[in-house]
């Protein structure tokens, strides 16, 4: 990749990271702070932890659409301040209402298709591949250091809001990058490689193989944000570390969880035994929930059901895009992974809808056992239509 290439791909890249740092660094904390608001609920605090799923799926191929029409940097700065305003309206509320309305507002900043566009506008075909692979890399890395700074940041502001107004900043460092290390791209090209064409989504709908590792990526994030509505609460409950060094438990769990699931995804590639190791992710994701679910009152338990959890999410998490790459015709591979993505985020909606309710009724364990039964079901989904997954 040439080196001027290699650097806008970086700054894109750094964007990403920014602005997903913002919306998850509230995941592992969010539930156990929730006093400081207002008319909070367990189901609203579950609302409130996945609203900004229902605005993103809702709003990503609109903007991405538009950024097509009107240019790539408009609708990233647009986007930006949006997600500023609500991190603001967030850290500002004194109601759990107001929260759940930020949350909503971070949410329609969705640029996240308009991003990748401009990736693909910045670099040559040759590169194309490269390019996609350190944005991917970027998500990921932005998801670990969230749940490593998110209870660090919340302990030393004493709260939630401090993350907000952190968020807030990062926006605005990301508007600084874009203006300063990205390059204008020339006139927006359509890629269907990476872009979503409406006349193609209901093709893609009739695809039997995507419409399943859409069902499974819904499910993946469904369970992960329920998950972190019981999580952190029970955590505090159970007096099991403070909340400013769960980054104790998080960090060795998210890099040994990431080491072994990558290293066995490898071996599982190289000996083209892709569906087992596949199938053998869903089950640690059931596992692991499982774990926790019977151990949650020691610090023990708690660390061997997320790593069990997080090599399974680590393995899902990047085998499914590749997956839905290969199984898209070439022209529509750009549609087929803009449903992927708006059925991840609707995902992230349900997953903290489903956690609230459950927690509103029951003790929070119970969203382990539930989490771990949805892992089985799409487990057996999986087994069921092998042959199109394969």
């Amino acid at each position: 990749m040439k080196l001027g290439n290699f650097k806008a791909v970086i700054a894109v890249a750094l964007i990403f990271m920014l602005r997903l740092l913002g919306l998850f660094m509230i995941l592992p904390v969010f539930s156990a702070y929730t006093e400081h608001f207002s008319h909070s609920t367990p189901y609203l605090i579950g609302l409130a932890l996945g609203i900004y799923g229902l605005s993103q799926a809702s709003l990503q191929i609109p903007l991405g659409m538009a950024s097509d029409r009107i240019g790539r940097k408009p609708i990233i700065l647009l986007g930006l301040i949006i997600f500023i305003l609500g991190s603001i309206v967030s850290g500002t509320s004194d109601t759990i209402y107001g929260v759940i309305f930020g949350r909503f507002l971070q949410g329609c900043g969705a640029i996240g298709s308009t991003l990748v566009a401009t990736v693909a506008d910045l670099t040559t075909d040759d590169e194309r591949t490269a390019a996609m692979a350190i944005v991917g890399v970027s998500i990921g890395i932005a998801f670990s250091l969230a749940l490593l700074l998110g209870p660090i940041l919340a302990g030393v502001t004493g709260g939630v809001r401090g993350l907000f107004f952190f968020t807030a900043g990062f926006g605005t460092l990301a508007i600084l990058i874009l203006y300063t290390l990205v390059p204008t791209p020339p006139k927006p090209t359509f890629h269907a490689e990476c872009e979503t064409k409406t006349s193609l989504i209901a093709s893609v709908l009739r695809n039997k193989a995507l419409v399943k590792l859409d069902i499974g990526i819904f499910l993946q994030h469904a369970i992960l944000t329920a998950t972190f509505v019981a999580l952190p609460v029970i955590i505090t409950h159970e007096r099991l570390i403070p909340t400013i060094d769960q980054w104790k438990i998080y960090l060795p769990v998210l890099l040994l969880g990431f080491i072994i699931g990558i290293s066995i995804l490898m071996v599982g590639e190289r000996k083209k035994r892709g569906e087992t190791v596949f199938l053998a992710a869903i089950a640690a994701l059931a596992i692991g929930l499982l774990v926790l679910y019977f151990n949650y009152t020691t610090i023990i338990g708690l660390i061997a059901g997320l790593f069990i959890f997080f090599t399974g999410f680590n393995m899902l998490e990047a085998s499914l895009p590749s997956l839905v790459s290969k199984k898209a015709p070439t022209t529509h591979k750009g549609t087929a992974l803009g449903v992927y993505s708006s059925a991840q985020f609707l995902g992230l909606f349900t997953g903290g809808s489903l956690g609230g309710a459950l927690y509103a009724h029951y003790h929070p364990s119970v969203i382990f056992l539930a989490c771990s039964g949805l892992a089985m079901v799409w487990f057996a989904i999986t087994v069921m239509t092998r042959e199109e997954v394969r």
